[in-house]
């Protein structure tokens, strides 16, 4: 259990670099959208949707024609463009002064218990519940109990088993033939 809970964490850890990173590279560089001008929780949802709608093919596009090498190489360079727009932007904001605004609206607190409570669904049925290598006591069946049989029972079985001839089927010739052979 504690090696999925470090592994769900390291993919939440890992998120931003593939499926915001890249979409806000391409919005930054090319002011896509009024990128620019767009406030962060915008800027967020731009970068998902750029980044989901972009990467898996552009990922797949470098590995078939190039190599996973060449897959690293973009998501490194994809990286380093976002810490420049980012550096950047800080730069400006000294520069100009402070703007910075630790207020939420309401809908971006709504939002952000939905995301919350998705997390947590999500890392709750990610992770493997051991029971001592039982199944928990809902999804378990009622086992029946074999039916008993009587000596009577289990001899005219037997006995019907070792009398019985296997059919000959038979050809249009006229020849027989075993079954199965």
């Amino acid at each position: 259990m504690l090696a999925d809970l470090v592994g769900v964490f390291t993919g939440i850890a890992l998120f931003p670099l593939f499926l915001l990173a890249p979409g806000y590279a391409i919005a930054g560089l090319t002011g896509l959208l009024g990128f620019r001008r767009r406030s962060l929780n915008q800027k967020l949802g731009l970068s998902l949707l750029l980044s989901i709608a972009v990467c898996p093919i552009a990922t797949y596009l470098l590995a078939r024609f190039g190599s996973f090498v060449l897959v690293w190489i973009a998501y490194g360079a994809v990286w380093a463009i976002v810490v420049a727009l980012l550096v950047k932007r800080v730069w400006e904001q000294r520069r100009t002064g402070p703007r910075l605004s630790l207020s939420v609206s309401h809908s971006t607190s709504v939002a952000g218990a939905i995301a919350l409570a998705w997390i947590v669904l999500a890392v709750a049925s990610l992770i493997d519940i051991q029971d001592s290598g039982r199944a928990p006591p809902l999804l378990q069946r009622r086992r029946r109990r074999p039916r008993r049989q009587s000596g009577r029972d289990v001899c005219h079985h037997q006995n019907r088993r070792a009398t019985r001839e296997p059919k000959l089927l038979s050809r249009p010739s006229g020849t027989a033939l075993l079954p199965g052979a």
